[in-house]
């Protein structure tokens, strides 16, 4: 738990999957402990259908679908063109032309703060 975007009054939650995580008592506890650190509102992580609809029965509602994608790659892709030729490694000194090409490929709700692209970056493996 933490908050949005650096937003004081919303929350972000990450659920894990575990069964007790999802009980319906830790999921009221969870509401009241947030409320009670003065958040209004609270926002979640991408969810599987187990966990969105344990939420769901907690009271929360669903705030978008997440479109996920695939590719047969057995098929001809287009060419992508990189004009240098050459990819490298983001490096935290690039966090702030990270966050303006965040900023423009996304609307305000879904835009991520340094917080969020650290939880993105240790999220994943290298």
């Amino acid at each position: 738990m933490g908050s949005w975007q650096g937003a004081a009054d919303v929350a972000y939650l990450a659920v894990a999957s575990a069964p007790t995580t999802l009980a319906p008592w830790v999921l009221a506890e969870m509401r009241d402990r947030l409320h009670d650190h003065g958040y209004r509102a609270v926002v979640t992580a991408a969810l599987g259908p187990r966990e969105r609809d344990a939420l769901i029965g907690a009271g929360f509602d669903v705030r978008s679908e997440l479109a996920t994608l695939s590719c047969d790659l057995g098929t001809e892709m287009p060419g992508l063109v990189n004009l240098r030729g050459r990819t490298r490694r983001g490096r935290w000194r690039d966090l702030d032309v990270v966050l303006q090409v965040d900023a423009a490929a996304f609307a305000p709700f879904w835009r991520l703060d340094a917080d969020g692209i650290r939880e993105a970056r240790t999220a994943t493996p290298s």
